[in-house]
């Protein structure tokens, strides 16, 4: 049960504190902590963030490659033009194995970090598209025609096949179990056999361009690039479920990006329109995007990957917003509206009650307020000569009876 307590604050604000032991309402107050580039981080649009076995924060946007150390940038894109000054590199992805070796996906290679000369070298020349390594410690790579394994101490690549041939435009690459799926823009998911040391294909779906895949228990999801988060059953890769959300009014124009579950098993999806949290057991969802007056709210509503760090906590690469942090264990317990930048009608409140979905706020000129706790959107009822409506828009208390019918009283005296 959900526990909100609400305070006025000079007649000019509303805050409420949001307590419990549920998951959705924990993520509901997640602070965002944000890492400004006026730290020398020289341009936005961070696609993908690791943390080393140091502490370093490592991060790649298109051109440029920094290492952050808590509070500065330090830019590794001129070392890399020291060797060939008229490459230009496009980084992709990062990964950091279990020993702690730093590696980069880029537009002309594999790079891994040389600690002793606090450079890079180019291991294998190629357009990499994804860089990741397995349970088994294996490094698993693709360009655009291919994908397989790379091997780090003769630093030589070998495709691995499907029964089908070549496995080409691999846009995801899910390692971190004992099973290996790869998905692709075209729609089809591949599942590593072991024995064969080949690809099974397991799934296909041509409309689907899969952007990102992740594997919990019996269930792969996949995160499409406009046609929302679909679930497959591991017994029989067949789609269960499909969650079309992360689409307003069915707008598909706006692209998914990335996708991460976390330790509570709650699904984070990115994309252009911020951060949504699904919880897969009650199937809520929280949705977090760029406010200007929120200062532990996204910094952009355009969000690349997530990654976590050593100590749990949860990064974002965003697109002209900068970096930013969230530590799971950390809450937001206050919550405020002031009727000047968010959809609260009026800012003079003078009572308020609540039901399982909204919460109804009172107010002494504005009628009452109806805000739903799900999405955050705040809906205003007014008095209205002409229409069946409130009595008056001066309300003084509200309360709600054991039928769910919500009573108001009025100044002057009247009750409804």
């Amino acid at each position: 049960m959900k526990k909100i307590v609400l305070f006025l604050l000079l007649f000019h604000t509303i805050s409420f504190c949001l307590s419990g032991d549920d998951k959705t309402e924990r993520e509901l107050n997640y602070k965002i902590r944000r890492v400004s580039p006026e730290g020398g981080l020289g341009t936005n649009g961070q696609r993908d963030v690791k943390q080393d076995k140091w502490g370093f924060i490592w991060v790649i946007t298109v051109n440029y490659l920094y290492r952050f150390d808590g509070y500065t940038f330090k830019d590794y894109t001129e070392k890399l033009k020291e060797s060939d000054a008229a490459a230009t590199w496009s980084f992709k992805r990062l990964e950091i194995d279990k020993n702690g070796d730093i590696y980069i996906a880029g537009s002309r290679g594999l790079l891994k970090y040389n600690p002793l000369k606090d450079d890079f070298d180019c291991l294998f020349q190629a357009d990499v598209n994804l860089v990741e390594e397995d349970i088994k410690e294996r490094l698993w790579i693709s360009d655009p025609s291919t994908m397989g394994l790379f091997d780090r101490q003769t630093q030589h690549f070998t495709p691995i096949e499907s029964n089908e041939g070549t496995i080409a435009n691999v846009s995801a690459i899910c390692a971190k179990t004992k099973d290996i799926y790869a998905g692709t823009t075209t729609g089809k998911i591949y599942l590593y056999e072991e024995e064969k040391k080949k690809f099974r294909p397991v799934f296909h779906q041509p409309e689907y361009n899969i952007v990102d895949i992740s594997n919990t228990g019996s269930l792969l999801y996949l995160l499409t690039e406009n046609r929302g988060l679909r679930v497959i059953s591991t017994d029989t890769y067949k789609e269960i479920k499909q969650y079309d959300f992360i689409y307003p009014d069915g707008d598909q124009r706006v692209s998914a990006r990335a996708l991460f579950i976390d330790k509570f098993g709650d699904v984070w999806i990115t994309g252009q329109r911020g951060i949504y949290i699904l919880d897969p057991k009650t199937e809520n969802y929280v949705h977090y995007y760029y406010d200007k007056t929120d200062l532990y709210g996204l910094p952009s509503s355009s969000v690349w990957r997530i990654s976590e760090d050593n100590q749990g906590n949860l990064w974002f690469g965003t697109y002209s917003g900068g970096l930013c942090f969230i530590n799971l264990d950390e809450q937001r317990n206050m919550k405020s509206f002031n009727g000047l930048t968010d959809g609260l009608d009026y800012p003079v409140v003078s009572s308020f009650e609540e039901d399982n979905r909204y919460l109804w706020i009172g107010t002494e000129g504005g009628g009452l307020n109806r805000y739903d706790k799900q999405t955050g959107a705040f809906v205003a009822f007014k008095h209205n000569a002409d229409k069946n409506s409130l009595s008056y828009d001066n309300i003084q208390s509200l309360l709600f009876t054991e039928n769910h019918k919500l009573w108001k009283s009025f100044s002057p005296i009247r009750l409804a």
